[in-house]
Formats: structure tokens, sequence, C-alpha cells
């Protein structure tokens, strides 16, 4: 998930960020990561492909060759970032503000009104429906209000940072492509094609300097280019039927949960910016076709060169993600067509071009098949290269013909790619689901607002613009992106449309990632859900320490039958043509007291495992390990969802979590009277409560156990200036929450003017170690803890999974409790009755329990 933190105030951070020079020292080592990423070592005649020898051989002169040379390692492009603007993509996420005066005096009258019906009833159940619904409806806009300033930081932090790392990849990349072709003698006119954000160049060269570029250290791959791929006829097509998006559209949102989650949060895709990518742009021209779809072209740019011969392909695409009737309604529009207008572009330029202009998410309802190997590989291991590096999501329609494979650069690792099935009887279309190397795509399957693939694909870009508005900073990650996407998918099509009749397609969850449709269907509210609840995160396997990584999570039941748990990496893309040699990393998730499940698919950069929920309370431990590869890191996200999901305002990070220590792998435990780490175990004293202070910012930790048991300082240990953890104080002092670039978090606390961190007592590694508030320092291993979620929803005092009327009557119990003065109930009971969020335990809360229970 995605944490907080403070370095400065935020306006006079974005002023000084912005006024930093872009002259940066390349050379200069970052100072723990490494340059360059691995790669397999091979000679140099098999860098150059068997098709670049062949066009060679029966060519005297000049041959047009695609440079693949090595690529930088992420580590190294976020230690520049941070250099320029002092903060990385895990620290991008901002503080809510308090809501308006207005809102909470109509909060107060509303709360009022409900305390009144509880005055003149004894049982709590006959509490006016409506005086309840009013005041939930309130705690509703309360936390979209809140949430509205915090996204807006959000997007312009995540902007800047967007913003930096184009320029730092651009320059990287620039200053190694102008080293190779100058050390090269290759002339400017020479050279077709130069990549911004990948490590591509593409130039007319004669055999013998094929040669020479294959035995150079920093040149990995040699193949044989070839101009413009014409697009399949399949794609890039007009609708005929101008009227559709009006009569298709209801059908589309009720299927995919955009309707459910508009109504709940009122997303519209304000503030987030669609990219078009087809064989022409969006016509500025002819406009019939885009207002009678509800395309405003006002909100349309065109990027690069306008190229709109014929066809309204785009404008439906447009149309379909950014509408009026579309899926994210406000979201601007920014257009390129692949097919160049002038002899110095390409589709690759264009397609740059796009991904420079500071768009959120791509979508590409265009495609071709190409009969050279070469061209597939550097195609899609440019789509690869580019996502990682500029982090952009990019969607594909996978294609509408069955009998060949998916469509060129849809089989892209990185991207996302879509199928797609009629939602007006849930039957999936016969459509592309080969590939050549049998690798696992496509991704997901999503409801077809017209006519095949092309109109599915840009469904889910318009649901991932609206997932950006609730949560911008997650734009720059599109593996979690990902992840949450699949994690989302409740269901598969069960049947198929073939070319004569309707029959069972046989799928189902438990098959997890399957050939025809993916991981199922997602549903955006499930997306808005699984972020509201801190059901994802983020991590690195740093391959050069361990091969694996370790999150706990528990999700109780709440109604719930099954779990699906996703996880999706970037690949660095195809090498030499074979997948085999790709990253592969897999997943285990092993329920507490049951028999470990595998997702081991080998030719693909997602898994997913769906399986039934066997208890009320499920603790789960999800492994990602590496089974073979040569990254030295490798960026992954996960997500769980249930078939029962719903989504619930939250204060910030403020929920129950386990604190698993980066170095010693143990988790922080509340003793009787200290701290200590101890083997995982699920019990009171191994959960501790984060509590939001909306005046400043920070938090207060607390154990779950007890009426007391927190963080505060205690004595000094007369070693390091360790001080003691007292866990006979109620509270942490004030807390902040600074991400580290490896997923962990280090929770910072100033004392007598000295910045202090949580850690353990020399660093120790031995179980039973107490843990101690120590001077902070970067080094400092034991001062990094992963943050593992327990997704316990307010209300369900007893934690069992299960929201009943005898959890209000504890709410009771507790507010009477609390009032007399004699409290003996556990903090986690305490936080858990609070079901308004408010800070205090009332009979409101239990009038708010029983009637969400009808």
């Amino acid at each position: 998930m995605k944490w907080h933190f403070i370095k400065k105030a935020t306006c006079s951070l974005l002023a000084c960020s912005l006024a930093l020079s872009q002259c940066l020292d390349f050379n200069i080592l970052a100072n723990n990561a490494s340059i360059y990423e691995a790669s397999e070592k091979i000679s140099p005649s098999e860098k150059i492909s068997s098709e670049l020898y062949q066009s060679m051989s029966s060519r005297s002169s000049s041959v047009p060759v695609v440079i693949w040379y090595r690529s930088y390692t992420q580590e190294y492009i976020e230690e520049l970032i941070e250099d320029e603007i002092g903060y990385t993509i895990d620290e991008i996420e901002e503080m809510y503000e308090p809501p308006s005066e207005e809102l909470i005096t109509a909060l107060n009258a509303a709360k009022n009104s409900v305390v009144s019906t509880i005055d003149k009833s004894s049982d709590l159940s006959s509490t006016d429906k409506s005086s309840v619904d009013n005041y939930l409806s309130l705690l509703m806009k309360s936390h979209m209000e809140m949430t509205a300033s915090s996204r807006e930081i959000e997007k312009k932090k995540t902007e800047l940072y967007k913003k930096e790392r184009h320029e730092i990849v651009s320059e990287l990349y620039a200053n190694a492509a102008d080293k190779v072709l100058s050390e090269m003698e290759i002339p400017e006119e020479s050279t077709i094609f130069i990549s911004q954000y990948t490590p591509l160049i593409v130039c007319n060269i004669s055999p013998e300097e094929v040669i020479q570029l294959s035995e150079r250290e920093d040149v990995e791959n040699l193949y044989h280019y070839e101009d413009f791929i014409e697009p399949s006829d399949e794609l890039a097509t007009a609708a005929e039927d101008t009227t559709v998006l009006p009569t298709n559209m209801p059908l589309v949102s009720s299927a995919m949960g955009i309707d459910e989650a508009r109504a709940t949060l009122g997303l519209n895709g304000e503030g987030t910016i669609v990219g078009i990518y087809e064989t022409q742009n969006v016509s500025l021209q002819d406009t019939s076709y885009a207002s009678v779809n509800g395309l405003d072209l006002n909100k349309v740019t065109i990027i690069g060169s306008y190229y709109a011969p014929e066809g309204e392909h785009p404008a439906l695409c447009a149309a379909i993600a950014a509408g009026s009737y579309g899926v994210a309604p406000e979201a601007d529009v920014y257009s390129t067509s692949s097919i160049r207008s002038n002899s110095s572009e390409t589709w690759l330029s264009k397609l740059q071009s796009l991904a420079s202009s500071g768009v959120d998410v791509i979508n590409s309802s265009w495609g071709g098949h190409v009969d050279s190997t070469d061209s597939a590989v550097y195609m899609e291991k440019h789509i690869d290269s580019l996502i990682k590096n500029t982090k952009t999501t990019i969607v594909f329609a996978a294609g509408n013909n069955s009998n060949v494979n998916i469509l060129t650069c849809a089989l892209s690792y990185n991207a996302i790619t879509a199928t797609a099935f009629d939602p007006s009887n849930s039957v999936l279309k016969d459509y592309s689901y080969l590939s050549s190397d049998d690798r696992s795509k496509p991704d997901v399957a999503v409801a077809d607002a017209y006519r095949g693939t092309s109109t599915s694909a840009p469904v889910l870009t318009g649901m991932i613009a609206l997932l950006y508005q609730y949560k911008p900073c997650l734009s720059q990650m599109p593996h979690v992106t990902k992840a949450i996407v699949l994690a989302s998918c409740q269901r598969k099509i069960q049947k198929i449309q073939t070319t004569t009749s309707i029959v069972n397609l046989n799928e189902t969850m438990e098959d997890g990632i399957t050939e025809r449709q993916g991981a199922g269907v997602p549903d955006l509210y499930n997306m808005i859900s699984i972020v509201a609840q801190h059901s994802y995160g983020y991590g690195t396997v740093n391959t050069s320490s361990a091969v694996y990584h370790d999150t706990r999570f528990i999700q109780p039941k709440y109604g719930a039958t099954n779990i699906n748990v996703s996880m999706a990496y970037l690949q660095n893309g195809i090498v030499n043509g074979t997948p085999q040699t790709l990253e592969n990393y897999d997943m285990t998730l092993t329920p507490t007291g049951s028999t470990s499940m595998t997702s081991d698919l080998s030719n693909s950069s997602t898994e997913l495992i769906y399986t039934s929920m066997t208890s009320s309370d499920d603790a789960y431990t999800l492994r990602v390990y590496k089974k073979s590869g040569s990254a030295a890191n490798v960026e992954f996200g996960y997500a769980w969802c249930t078939d029962n999901s719903s989504f619930y305002p939250t204060k910030e990070e403020e929920g129950v979590y386990f604190l698993k220590n980066y170095n010693s792998g143990l988790y922080l435990n509340a003793d009787s009277t200290v701290t200590k780490q101890y083997a995982y175990s699920n019990v009171l004293d191994s959960k501790w409560l984060f509590k939001y202070s909306s005046t400043n910012g920070k938090y207060t930790l607390q154990s779950a156990n007890g009426l007391t048991k927190g963080l505060s300082v205690g004595t000094s240990l007369g070693t390091n200036g360790y001080l003691a953890l007292n866990t006979n104080s109620a509270l942490s002092p004030n807390v902040i929450l600074c991400p580290n670039s490896d997923g962990t978090i280090t929770f910072k606390t100033t004392i007598s003017g000295t910045t202090y961190a949580l850690g353990i007592s020399n660093n120790a590694t031995s179980s039973g170690t107490i843990g101690v508030w120590a001077p902070y320092s970067e080094s400092n291993n034991s001062q990094k803890w992963y943050v593992q979620t327990a997704a316990y929803k307010h209300g369900d005092v007893y934690m069992n999974g299960d929201i009943t009327d005898q959890d209000a009557s504890r709410v009771l119990a507790i507010s009477a409790a609390a009032g007399a003065g004699n409290n003996t109930y556990t903090n986690i009971e305490m936080f858990l009755a609070d079901y308004d969020g408010d800070e205090t335990v009332n009979s409101v809360d239990a009038a708010l329990i029983l009637q969400n229970l009808t």
C-alpha cells in the first residue's frame, strides 16, 4: 500500500523542486544502486538476429538495424529523481484535510437526529433509517471532501515526479545513444529513430558496422528493422451505427461495477488524461460522429502531427473512455496517430510523443500481425521498456480474429490486454487469444461497448482513469495498477460464441489466469474498494540478498465465500526472442493451518490464486519468489479482493497491522511490560493500531491488546542513545510514516530535537530482542518495517468476520463502561466499536451497525 511522509511543506516543496537545475552528472554512481540492468552474457554473433544476418548477406551497402543497448536500473533512476525533487515514487501519497466547517455542522446535526431517535426509544432497531442513511451519506461526503485537496496535492506531486522521471530517463538514454552513435561515427542522416525512454536506436548502417556493434559491451541485441506495419482491418474500422454509445453503455457500466463506484464516490475522471493511440487522430474536421457519441472535441488535444484521412474509430474509442456517455466523462483526451504524416516520423516516435505528453493511461485499439520475428520482438520489447521507464499504463485490444494470434504489441508483458464479452448476455466473443510462444494473454475480459475488443479496451482504460482520480499516485505504478485490476475479478464468463452457436466455456475463477479471458472480468467498485481498504501493496525482490518476499495479511469474510489474490511484476522484455529466458517470478498463498497453493505461470508477468475462504477470520501468507532470471531487482505489486467486497471510507492508513522487521524478519510484539520481536503469531499482542490525527497529519501507534501497551518513549538504556519502548503508556508519540523504496516503512519521531526511529536493540536478529527508539540512521536496517494489513472493518468488534446485532450490543457495553469510568475493553475493541470513526464510542455507532444490517 502507499504510505505518507512529511519532509517539508508541500507548497515550498513543489516550488523549490520546479526551480532545481536539470543538469545531472550521470557519471557518478548512485549511492547504493547498480547503474545497469544485469543482462545475459552472449557472444557477439549471438547478438545478431538471423533475420538481420539474412538482410546483411543480401545487401552490399546499408541495412536498417535496431540497436538494443543495455538499460539503466530503476534504483539508479529513482535515486536521481530523489536528488532532484526530494522524494521518490513511494512518497507521493498525501495527507487528508479536515472537512469544511459547513460539512462538520451538517454531520453534527445529522448525528443529533440519530441520537434524538435513539432517545425516544430503548430499542435501537427502531432508529429511523432515513436519519441513519442521511448521516452515512454525509460521512461519505466527508470522506470525499477530506480527500479532495489531498488528491489535488498528490496529483501535483505525481505530475512533478512524472515530469522529472521523463526528463531524467530521456537524458540518460540520450547520452547513452549519443555515445554509441558518436563512437561508431554513424552520421545523423543515417539515423531513423532514437528512443527517449528505452535503449533503442534505429539506423541505416553497413554490415561491417553491424559486426562492430555486436562486439561492444554496451550493445545487447541487433535486429532487422522494418518500416511501419499496416494495421489490421479487424480493429481499425469505424462503426456504422452512430447511436451506439447511448444504447450500449448502460449495459457496460452495470456489468463492470462502474455505476456502483460512480454512485458511491461521484468519480467522473476529472483531472485525468486518457491517451488515444490509433491509426488516425480523433478527427477535428468531421464532428458528427464525436457529437452523437458525446465526445467533446474541445477537450481533445492532438499530439504530434495531425493524421485523419478517414474513419472515426479513434473518436469511438475516445468517446467510450471519456465521452459524456463514457466511463470517465470529465477526463481529457490526448490523441495521436500511429501513421506518420512525414518522413521524419515513425510509429515509435508517435507513441513516444504521447507518452511524453503527461497522459495517465494510454488506450491502443489498433494493431496488426507481423511475419517478421524481429519486428515482433523489438516492438514488444520497446513497449515493455517504455512502460517500465515512464511508468505509464497502456491498455491494448487483443484482436478480433480467433484464427490468428493476439495482435503485435498487445502481447507486451507489462501492458494490460483486453478481450471482449457481450454485456447483454454475458457471452465471450471468439476473439484472439493465442500467442506464438504460449504467452499468458489476454489479461482480462471486458464488456464490449459496441463491436469487438476495440471497444472493450477503452472501457478498461476509462475505469483505470477513475481509479487514478481516486488515487493519483497509482498512475506511476503500472504493476500495482495491473495487480489491482486482476484482483478485482470475481467472475469468469461461462459461455462463448463460436461461428455457429453459443457453447459452454468451462472456465472458472479457480482455474486462475486462463488463455481465453485471463483473470476474468474486472470490476471498478472492487478496484476502488481494494485501495480504500489497503488490500494492496508492492515491493522489490532483491536477488542479491533474497529470492523471495513474504507478506502476511488478514482478510475477514464479511459475507464472502472466495478470495482472489493477484500479483503483477515488471518484465525486462524479450531476450533474443526467447521469452523463457525472461524473469520468471511465481507466487504461493498459504492460509494459516492449510496447504499452500501455487500460481506458477512460466511465460507471464502475472499470477493469480482464487480460493475459498475456509474460516471466518482468514490469515494468509503471500510469497512472491524468483524461479529464474538475471535481474538484480524486480518490482512487483499485489492485491486481494473477496467476492463480497464493499467500499468503506478510511482515514489515511488508519487501521490494524502487523509490523515485520526488515532486518530480522521477526514481528514486533507487545509483552506485558516491554516490546520485543518474535516469530509471526496471529495474536492481539502482534497487532498494532495506527491512529491518524487530522490536526497534525501524524500517527500514534498502539497495541491491539490491553488498555495501554503503546510505543511511547521510556527510560534510557544507556547504550547507543537507545530509549526503551514504554508499553505502559497508551499511545506512542506523534509518529511520521516514512516510506522507503524497497516497500518498507520507517517510523520517525522527534525527541528533544533529535530524530529517533522505531527499531530493534543493537540491530539484533534474534527472537526476544527488545524494541527501542534509537537515533535515526539511514543504514540501520532494523529501523525499517514491512507493514502488513489485518483488514478488519469498523463495527466488527468481535473480530470474527461478521458484523451482527451482537456487535451492536458490544458497542453499547463499551460506551456504558467508558461513561462509568471503568473501561476494561481492549484497544482494538474500542477502535472497531467506533463505527463512524469520530473517535467516540456511543449509541450512535450501535444504531449505525443495526441499520446497516437491514
